[in-house]
């Protein structure tokens, strides 16, 4: 389980497809204290350290579910040098920051329009439309890992307000509208809905 509080961000080295897999290769923030089988959220996927080689960097090997829901699926020669959040695990009596964020990334999100309001910026994000009822004003969301409080909400988008701490600890800061984020609704509201 993780807070969606961004201690880390990197950049993807290499991407190359594994029979129906994808392997994924992260260059290891020199702070971050990896160990094979560890979890690792990267943009909010959960994933496990699969090898770790001497030039610093960490693989993960994503199996078809993870990228038939995340953003990784979708054009992965694309993912080569681009900057990605890490969070790992919380720890037992680790202070809580954000909201509980398991790295189950329900679905993709684009980023349709982004709004500069001084130091901070509003992002106004599509997402799919069976997740509507998950997603409520001042409600948790996980944007590519992050927690977010959602600003506002429209019949097809929502939106959400970073400020400068957030842009300058995430991947967030290169961001441009039409991207696409990876997207993790509240699980209390999922418990809250299948009763």
């Amino acid at each position: 389980m993780f807070t969606g509080i961004i201690a880390h961000k990197t950049k993807i080295v290499a991407a190359h497809q594994a029979g129906g897999d994808l392997k994924l290769a992260l260059a290891k923030p020199a702070s971050l204290k990896l160990k094979l089988g560890d979890s690792v959220a990267v943009n909010g996927v959960c994933l496990t350290v699969d090898n770790l080689k001497r030039n610093n960097t960490a693989e993960f090997l994503l199996m078809p579910e993870t990228l038939n829901k995340t953003i990784f699926g979708k054009n992965f020669v694309k993912l080569i040098g681009q900057e990605v959040n890490v969070e790992l695990p919380l720890k037992y009596r680790q202070r809580m920051g954000g909201h509980f964020v398991l790295g189950h990334v329900d679905g993709v999100g684009k980023i349709v329009k982004i709004i500069k309001k001084g130091q901070t910026k509003v992002l106004v994000i599509n997402y799919p439309q069976q997740f509507k009822k998950l997603l409520v004003n001042k409600g948790s969301v996980a944007i590519d890992g992050v927690s977010l409080t959602v600003a506002s909400l429209a019949p097809n988008s929502f939106s959400v307000s970073l400020v400068n701490y957030t842009l300058k600890r995430t991947a967030f800061n290169k961001k441009k509208a039409g991207d696409l984020v990876n997207l993790e609704f509240d699980i209390l509201g999922k418990y809250i809905l299948n009763k």
